[in-house]
């Protein structure tokens, strides 16, 4: 069996690979690159290689292409390897060189893979999200603005019917009205796109088939 250890960065990866025994049998930098990846796995030929990475952004896309390659991929927890996170010299070559040994020795903490449906729909879940937020703005900017002018809207709801129907005919400077203006259209158009992403959430989360009785 070979233990490999790899510290990812987002353009590119070093690797310690070890030998049962710990020997060291190679340790570099391998570009972020389909054929790079499968050819320093491939260099192997065909012998029994597991693999150790720290769970992070870019850990999806690397394993899209070294799973098919290794015999077992490790997702580890970064804040539950020690080694590493104590070690006074930290280095790329010095993570993967630890995790490679802590492979060989089986005592990696791994973290749970979500598979791909799971990562899509937590995807899905992060777009809702920062578009619920960009409207939060939008809607704070308005309220700037009417604060600006010394207005207060009579409703709760300054974004309901109500609400609209004031700031339609409320008093204000061309400027603050032309900023009103653009935010609430746009204010508008978020709404539409979280309907729409809430719409999509709600088909994937119902039950593909109901129990007889």
């Amino acid at each position: 069996m070979i233990h490999v250890g790899v510290d990812l960065h987002q353009r590119f990866c070093y690797m310690t690979a070890l030998d049962a025994r710990g020997k060291a049998l190679q340790a570099g930098a391998v570009e972020n690159q389909r054929l790079a990846l499968q050819r320093y796995f491939r260099q192997f030929h065909g012998r029994a290689v597991q693999v150790a990475v720290e769970a992070c952004g870019f850990w999806p896309a690397f394993r899209e292409v070294v799973e098919p390659e290794v015999k077992r991929l490790v997702l580890v927890h970064p804040q539950r390897v020690k080694a590493i996170a104590s070690a006074k010299l930290k280095n790329d070559r010095v993570d993967s060189a630890t995790l490679a040994h802590l492979l060989r020795c089986d005592l990696l903490p791994e973290s749970w893979q979500a598979d791909r449906e799971t990562q899509a729909r937590r995807q899905q879940v992060r777009l809702r999200a920062t578009l619920v937020r960009q409207r939060t703005r939008l809607k704070n900017q308005v309220h700037a603005v009417l604060h600006q002018q010394g207005r207060r809207a009579p409703v709760t709801d300054l974004f309901g019917r109500r609400g609209r129907q004031w700031l339609a005919q409320v008093k204000l400077p061309a400027q603050a009205r032309e900023t009103v203006a653009v935010c609430t259209r746009m204010i508008d158009r978020y709404t539409q796109e979280i309907e729409q992403q809430n719409r999509q959430l709600s088909e994937t989360a119902k039950p593909t088939g109901a129990c007889g009785g």
